[in-house]
């Protein structure tokens, strides 16, 4: 009767083999831009290239983190912690083929969903969401995927 005890075995092992597959962590930032050249030196966490894009997509030329997180991607769902005192974000993988990631993106605001969105994605190009204006800026939201 060792039979029964087969088929679990068999399910937890294709479940930590697939958790395998995927070695990556997504970051998220929220990145605050503006046009105005801000009283703190800027902030060096941004790399050059994003900050390019940023100005280039966007407009804006004076950047800085305002919060970041980071998630291990698992089966379906990456759950952040906050991004700041107000916001958090959930990222669920409906698949993935050929370096191409389907993703559904919620993001919340005090709880309340600001953007709820599915999106094709790939690891070596951020995916720029524009959010809310906020002082004499605008909110973006920046996710990337990054090796463990």
């Amino acid at each position: 009767m060792k039979f029964p005890l087969f088929f679990p075995a068999l399910l937890l092992a294709a479940m930590l083999m697939t958790e395998g597959l995927h070695a990556q962590d997504f970051v998220a930032k929220l990145v605050y831009a503006r046009n105005q050249p801000p009283q703190e030196k800027s902030d060096p966490g941004l790399d050059p290239a994003l900050l390019k894009k940023i100005e280039k997509t966007f407009g804006y030329k004076y950047h800085r983190i305002a919060a970041q997180a980071r998630s291990p991607i698992t089966k379906y769902t990456a759950d952040f912690p906050r991004l700041g005192q107000d916001f958090s974000l959930k990222i669920e993988e409906l698949g993935h083929q050929d370096g191409k990631y389907r993703l559904r993106i919620n993001l919340f605001h005090k709880n309340k969903s600001l953007l709820e969105t599915t999106v094709d994605f790939r690891k070596d190009v951020p995916l720029l969401i524009r959010g809310p204006f906020y002082d004499q800026g605008e909110l973006i939201l920046v996710i990337e995927m990054t090796d463990k």
